[in-house]
């Protein structure tokens, strides 16, 4: 029983440092999460003529913080249990990549939102932008969002 309850201190402090240090990704996912909110309502009630419904929106954005909260988890722990003790990168590293990653995801459907409710019928493609930048020999960054921005269908 004792041992128990060390080992639940010890890990319960440990947890706590780590919320604790990772709290302004959670406040940025968060930010993300409801700043997709407003944009997709507007998009879905104004443009798409779709009735809001709150258990839908509800639905879709609890599922989100679950996603993001879980992105971040996962590098979190990830980073702990292997990254750092092999020297690769911290905890916080490893985080940040993961909750970055589902951050791209966010972002493109934030900027599909905006572009529709301002009725720009082209989606920009964030995924194609960053591989065009990433992977472009000296390409003008206009040349990578020419290569992103989509005629809608």
């Amino acid at each position: 029983m004792l041992g128990k309850i060390v080992l639940w201190a010890a890990f319960n402090a440990e947890v706590y440092v780590a919320m604790y240090e990772l709290r302004w990704m959670i406040v940025f996912a968060t930010v993300l999460i409801v700043v997709d909110l407003y944009w997709g309502s507007r998009d879905a009630v104004s443009i798409r003529g779709e009735e809001w419904h709150l258990s839908r929106a509800g639905r879709r954005t609890l599922n989100k913080v679950i996603e993001y909260m879980t992105y971040l988890l996962v590098g979190c722990v990830g980073g702990l249990a292997i990254l750092e003790p092999v020297g690769i990168c911290s905890h916080l590293t490893s985080a940040a990549v993961g909750l970055g990653l589902g951050s791209l995801f966010e972002i493109s459907s934030i900027i599909g939102h905006v572009l529709a409710v301002h009725g720009i019928r082209k989606r920009f493609n964030v995924w194609t932008f960053l591989m065009s930048v990433l992977g472009g020999k000296r390409r003008d960054i206009s040349d990578s969002i020419d290569k992103a921005i989509e005629e809608e269908r």
